[in-house]
Protein backbone atom coordinates (compact mmCIF):
# COMPACT_ATOMS: atom_id res chain seq x y z
CA UNK A 1 0.00 0.00 0.00
CA UNK A 2 1.14 3.43 -0.85
CA UNK A 3 1.81 5.59 1.90
CA UNK A 4 -0.38 8.81 2.19
CA UNK A 5 1.39 12.22 0.84
CA UNK A 6 0.40 15.17 2.53
CA UNK A 7 1.69 17.44 -0.25
CA UNK A 8 -0.90 15.87 -2.50
CA UNK A 9 -3.69 15.57 -0.51
CA UNK A 10 -3.24 19.21 -0.12
CA UNK A 11 -2.75 20.14 -3.51
CA UNK A 12 -6.24 17.86 -4.32
CA UNK A 13 -8.05 20.18 -1.37
CA UNK A 14 -6.94 23.75 -3.03
CA UNK A 15 -7.65 22.48 -6.63
CA UNK A 16 -11.29 22.07 -5.39
CA UNK A 17 -11.48 25.37 -2.96
CA UNK A 18 -10.42 27.38 -6.25
CA UNK A 19 -12.28 25.12 -9.19
CA UNK A 20 -15.61 27.26 -8.62
CA UNK A 21 -17.55 24.18 -7.50
CA UNK A 22 -20.71 25.48 -5.36
CA UNK A 23 -21.29 23.54 -2.76
CA UNK A 24 -25.36 23.12 -3.14
CA UNK A 25 -27.11 25.00 -0.15
CA UNK A 26 -31.13 24.40 1.15
CA UNK A 27 -33.43 27.33 0.21
CA UNK A 28 -35.97 29.52 2.16
CA UNK A 29 -38.54 31.47 0.28
CA UNK A 30 -39.39 34.21 2.62
CA UNK A 31 -42.98 35.56 2.43
CA UNK A 32 -44.17 38.68 4.43
CA UNK A 33 -47.60 39.80 5.16
CA UNK A 34 -50.39 41.85 3.16
CA UNK A 35 -48.85 45.66 1.90
CA UNK A 36 -45.68 44.65 3.58
CA UNK A 37 -42.60 45.09 1.50
CA UNK A 38 -39.36 43.24 0.87
CA UNK A 39 -37.15 44.79 3.63
CA UNK A 40 -39.16 43.87 6.49
CA UNK A 41 -37.72 40.71 5.77
CA UNK A 42 -34.05 41.59 5.71
CA UNK A 43 -33.33 40.75 9.17
CA UNK A 44 -33.75 37.35 8.74
CA UNK A 45 -32.76 37.20 5.35
CA UNK A 46 -29.26 38.21 6.53
CA UNK A 47 -29.18 35.85 9.23
CA UNK A 48 -30.39 32.86 6.91
CA UNK A 49 -27.49 33.72 4.66
CA UNK A 50 -24.78 33.85 7.17
CA UNK A 51 -25.75 30.19 8.37
CA UNK A 52 -25.39 28.91 4.79
CA UNK A 53 -28.99 29.36 3.58
CA UNK A 54 -29.85 30.58 -0.26
CA UNK A 55 -32.86 32.70 0.38
CA UNK A 56 -35.36 34.04 -1.64
CA UNK A 57 -36.86 37.64 -1.12
CA UNK A 58 -38.26 39.47 -3.26
CA UNK A 59 -42.08 40.04 -1.90
CA UNK A 60 -45.11 38.86 -3.11
CA UNK A 61 -48.74 39.60 -1.86
CA UNK A 62 -50.33 42.33 -3.34
CA UNK A 63 -53.06 43.56 -1.86
CA UNK A 64 -55.12 44.53 -5.18
CA UNK A 65 -55.62 40.70 -6.07
CA UNK A 66 -56.94 37.93 -3.44
CA UNK A 67 -54.84 35.38 -2.10
CA UNK A 68 -54.73 32.20 -4.56
CA UNK A 69 -53.49 35.21 -7.64
CA UNK A 70 -50.73 36.12 -5.36
CA UNK A 71 -49.99 32.85 -4.41
CA UNK A 72 -48.89 31.96 -8.10
CA UNK A 73 -45.70 34.05 -7.64
CA UNK A 74 -45.02 31.22 -5.44
CA UNK A 75 -43.93 28.95 -8.22
CA UNK A 76 -41.66 31.35 -9.85
CA UNK A 77 -39.50 31.65 -6.02
CA UNK A 78 -39.36 27.60 -6.22
CA UNK A 79 -38.27 27.51 -9.93
CA UNK A 80 -35.52 30.20 -9.18
CA UNK A 81 -34.21 28.17 -6.25
CA UNK A 82 -34.17 24.96 -8.12
CA UNK A 83 -32.60 26.56 -10.63
CA UNK A 84 -29.92 27.46 -8.05
CA UNK A 85 -29.62 23.81 -7.32
CA UNK A 86 -30.92 25.21 -3.76
CA UNK A 87 -32.95 22.19 -2.43
CA UNK A 88 -34.92 21.61 -0.48
CA UNK A 89 -37.18 24.54 -0.54
CA UNK A 90 -38.67 25.97 2.64
CA UNK A 91 -40.43 28.85 3.57
CA UNK A 92 -40.75 31.31 6.35
CA UNK A 93 -43.90 33.18 6.30
CA UNK A 94 -45.00 36.35 8.83
CA UNK A 95 -48.40 37.06 8.82
CA UNK A 96 -50.87 37.08 5.91
CA UNK A 97 -47.93 34.75 3.61
CA UNK A 98 -48.84 31.45 5.54
CA UNK A 99 -52.42 32.04 3.47
CA UNK A 100 -50.30 32.06 0.62
CA UNK A 101 -48.02 29.06 1.08
CA UNK A 102 -51.39 27.45 2.41
CA UNK A 103 -53.21 28.23 -1.11
CA UNK A 104 -50.43 27.22 -3.22
CA UNK A 105 -50.01 23.52 -2.12
CA UNK A 106 -54.23 23.05 -2.52
CA UNK A 107 -53.39 22.35 -6.03
CA UNK A 108 -49.41 22.17 -6.04
CA UNK A 109 -47.12 18.99 -5.27
CA UNK A 110 -44.20 18.72 -2.71
CA UNK A 111 -41.32 17.52 -4.56
CA UNK A 112 -38.28 19.19 -3.71
CA UNK A 113 -39.97 21.06 -1.00
CA UNK A 114 -39.22 20.89 2.68
CA UNK A 115 -40.76 22.94 5.40
CA UNK A 116 -43.00 25.40 6.42
CA UNK A 117 -42.21 28.28 9.33
CA UNK A 118 -45.51 30.48 10.18
CA UNK A 119 -45.01 33.18 12.13
CA UNK A 120 -47.88 35.39 13.54
CA UNK A 121 -50.27 33.13 11.36
CA UNK A 122 -53.98 34.07 10.65
CA UNK A 123 -54.38 30.26 9.65
CA UNK A 124 -57.96 30.52 11.65
CA UNK A 125 -58.33 34.24 10.53
CA UNK A 126 -57.92 37.68 12.55
CA UNK A 127 -59.58 38.87 15.17
CA UNK A 128 -58.53 42.81 14.44
CA UNK A 129 -59.92 42.16 10.28
CA UNK A 130 -63.35 41.45 11.72
CA UNK A 131 -63.15 44.17 13.95
CA UNK A 132 -62.14 46.87 11.20
CA UNK A 133 -62.92 44.87 8.24
CA UNK A 134 -65.61 47.55 7.07
CA UNK A 135 -63.70 50.73 7.53
CA UNK A 136 -63.13 52.46 4.38
CA UNK A 137 -59.19 53.13 5.22
CA UNK A 138 -58.97 49.49 5.65
CA UNK A 139 -60.50 48.26 2.47
CA UNK A 140 -57.95 51.14 1.10
CA UNK A 141 -55.13 49.64 2.02
CA UNK A 142 -55.94 45.99 2.44
CA UNK A 143 -58.49 45.18 -0.65
CA UNK A 144 -59.64 42.44 -1.33
CA UNK A 145 -56.90 40.20 -0.08
CA UNK A 146 -57.51 41.64 3.50
CA UNK A 147 -60.93 40.76 3.47
CA UNK A 148 -60.11 36.86 3.23
CA UNK A 149 -58.33 37.06 6.98
CA UNK A 150 -61.59 36.99 8.75
CA UNK A 151 -62.60 34.64 11.16
CA UNK A 152 -65.54 33.68 9.47
CA UNK A 153 -66.06 30.07 8.50
CA UNK A 154 -66.01 31.06 4.86
CA UNK A 155 -62.75 33.22 4.98
CA UNK A 156 -60.09 31.97 2.94
CA UNK A 157 -58.10 30.97 5.74
CA UNK A 158 -60.90 29.09 7.46
CA UNK A 159 -61.42 27.71 3.80
CA UNK A 160 -57.71 26.14 2.87
CA UNK A 161 -57.71 22.38 3.47
CA UNK A 162 -54.67 20.33 4.58
CA UNK A 163 -51.27 20.78 2.93
CA UNK A 164 -48.80 18.02 2.53
CA UNK A 165 -46.04 20.14 4.07
CA UNK A 166 -44.00 19.86 7.87
CA UNK A 167 -45.31 23.06 9.33
CA UNK A 168 -44.45 24.79 12.94
CA UNK A 169 -46.06 27.82 13.59
CA UNK A 170 -44.39 30.86 15.81
CA UNK A 171 -47.18 32.88 17.68
CA UNK A 172 -46.60 36.63 19.52
CA UNK A 173 -47.51 36.33 23.28
CA UNK A 174 -48.06 39.97 23.09
CA UNK A 175 -49.20 39.63 19.68
CA UNK A 176 -52.77 42.05 19.19
CA UNK A 177 -53.39 41.05 15.49
CA UNK A 178 -53.66 36.95 15.65
CA UNK A 179 -54.78 35.24 19.02
CA UNK A 180 -52.41 32.08 19.70
CA UNK A 181 -55.52 29.71 19.08
CA UNK A 182 -56.29 31.36 15.39
CA UNK A 183 -52.35 31.09 15.06
CA UNK A 184 -52.56 27.27 14.98
CA UNK A 185 -53.53 24.88 12.67
CA UNK A 186 -54.54 21.17 12.94
CA UNK A 187 -51.82 19.62 10.85
CA UNK A 188 -48.97 21.45 12.54
CA UNK A 189 -46.10 19.75 13.53
CA UNK A 190 -44.98 21.59 16.66
CA UNK A 191 -45.72 24.84 18.15
CA UNK A 192 -44.45 27.71 20.20
CA UNK A 193 -45.29 30.73 21.61
CA UNK A 194 -42.74 33.83 22.33
CA UNK A 195 -42.81 36.80 23.81
CA UNK A 196 -43.06 39.44 21.12
CA UNK A 197 -45.47 41.51 19.48
CA UNK A 198 -47.09 40.71 15.87
CA UNK A 199 -44.60 43.27 13.68
CA UNK A 200 -41.23 41.87 16.08
CA UNK A 201 -41.47 38.24 14.87
CA UNK A 202 -39.53 38.50 12.13
CA UNK A 203 -36.58 40.87 13.91
CA UNK A 204 -36.58 38.41 17.28
CA UNK A 205 -33.23 36.38 17.79
CA UNK A 206 -35.01 34.01 19.69
CA UNK A 207 -37.85 33.70 17.00
CA UNK A 208 -34.99 33.07 14.31
CA UNK A 209 -33.02 30.72 17.04
CA UNK A 210 -36.50 28.34 16.63
CA UNK A 211 -36.88 28.92 12.89
CA UNK A 212 -33.09 27.16 12.24
CA UNK A 213 -34.16 24.52 14.39
CA UNK A 214 -37.69 23.43 12.91
CA UNK A 215 -36.12 23.72 9.49
CA UNK A 216 -33.07 21.29 10.31
CA UNK A 217 -34.88 19.23 12.83
CA UNK A 218 -38.87 19.29 11.91
CA UNK A 219 -39.36 20.61 15.49
CA UNK A 220 -38.65 23.93 17.76
CA UNK A 221 -35.66 23.37 20.25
Amino acid sequence: MNPVNPVRICSVLLLFLCSGTVIAQECVVLVPGIAMPRFTMCALQNRLEQDGYHVWNKGIISHTRPVAESAIALGRAISDCLKEDAKPVHFVTHSMGALLVRAYFQNNGTNDIGRAVMLGPPNRGSEMVDRIRDYWWYRLIYGPAGQEMSTSVFSTANQLGPIGLEVGVIAGLRDTRVSIAHAQLKEMRDFVAIDATHTALPYSREVYEQIVAFLRNGQFD
